[in-house]
């Protein structure tokens, strides 16, 4: 089939994103496969990982392929320490980064290496966010949105959360997402996605609810996050199940 490119300027429709690019070889190999074969739009990277060197040359040897900045400060090896040190919990990350001056500094000094390592591939960053959702922190806006606003052209993930399931869980989740990004969303004047989806089905996306979702039509760029880890792994079949798909609009 005829492949069929998104919107470098995308600012409507929906956006397939693949987190974790750059994490190893398997990452890599399966969201390689999600593009070229299914319905992958974009990849979030991460820089000093394992696999960045080889992700960075498959982007270079497939440009249709967008890239963005996938700002990592837990789960990850960080680029100006051996280690972090806190455990690898977002959940340890966050409250460390909000209590501790050293650890906002560690937060904010790596935030600055991974641009600047971004900045050398020669890629265009495309968007940009962050694993585990740390770009939400509010000790570190002031500086990640600064870095983000330099990335010339890149839009933030920063849309509403959308929910496939509609659980008390998640509802409480939304509660306290839609708290902490209205004060994003006004701390943020650049472009951003409007809606993002796949929070409750991390790992376990299923094609069936993602078309029922594009097919709502909701306004702005509505993004659809995966995260691919092997070719057979549930995520990357969901994305080849979609690749009519592809075009985004």
């Amino acid at each position: 089939m005829p492949v069929i490119e998104p919107k470098p300027s995308q600012t409507e429709g929906y956006f397939f994103t693949a987190d974790d690019f750059g994490r190893d070889g398997a990452t890599n190999r399966a969201i390689l496969h999600a593009y070229r074969e299914g319905a992958l739009h974009g990849a979030s990277l991460m820089m000093g990982q394992a696999g960045t060197d080889e992700a960075v040359a498959m982007a270079r040897d497939n440009p249709g392929l967008q890239v963005g900045l996938h700002w990592h400060f837990n789960d990850s090896d960080p680029l100006t320490v051996d280690e972090w040190p806190w455990e690898a919990t977002p959940l340890a990350a966050g409250w460390a980064i909000g209590v501790r001056k050293s650890a906002r500094d560690l937060a904010v000094s790596e935030a600055q290496a991974q641009c600047e390592g971004f900045a050398a591939t020669g890629l265009k960053a495309a968007f940009v966010n962050s694993h585990h959702h740390l770009q939400i922190h509010p000790r570190l806006w002031p500086t990640l949105w600064r870095l983000g606003a330099e990335l010339h052209g890149a839009w933030l993930r920063l849309g509403r959360l959308q929910f496939f399931q509609k659980t008390i869980r998640w509802k409480m989740v939304d509660a306290a997402a839609s708290a902490l990004g209205k004060r994003a969303t006004a701390a943020w004047k650049g472009r951003k996605s409007d809606g993002l989806w796949g929070l409750d089905r991390s790992f376990k996306m299923r094609p069936d609810e993602v078309r029922r979702a594009v097919a709502l039509r909701r306004p702005g760029l509505q993004e659809f996050m995966f995260h691919p880890r092997s070719t057979e792994d549930q995520d990357t079949r969901c994305l080849v199940a979609l690749r009519d798909l592809r075009a985004g609009s």
